[in-house]
């Protein structure tokens, strides 16, 4: 089973598998860098986000972390 649904600001997926467990795939971007910012603990480094984002000048990566 494959579902999609649209939100004002989001669109969400879901599927399920043979077993029927249930599966819901956030797709707003803004969602994952803030679960991304929760896992990480922390904002990338200087290095980190040259070796990323290397024509991009440095800036905070999880802005609302305290």
């Amino acid at each position: 089973m494959r579902a999609l649904a649209a939100g004002f600001e989001t669109v969400a997926s879901a599927t399920s598998s043979t077993s029927g467990q249930m599966f819901r795939w956030d797709t707003d971007p803004g969602a994952w860098l803030a679960y991304a910012c929760r896992v990480a603990g922390r904002n990338l480094d200087q290095e980190e986000w040259s070796n990323a984002f290397t024509s991009e000048p440095y800036r905070e990566t999880c802005p609302r972390r305290q």
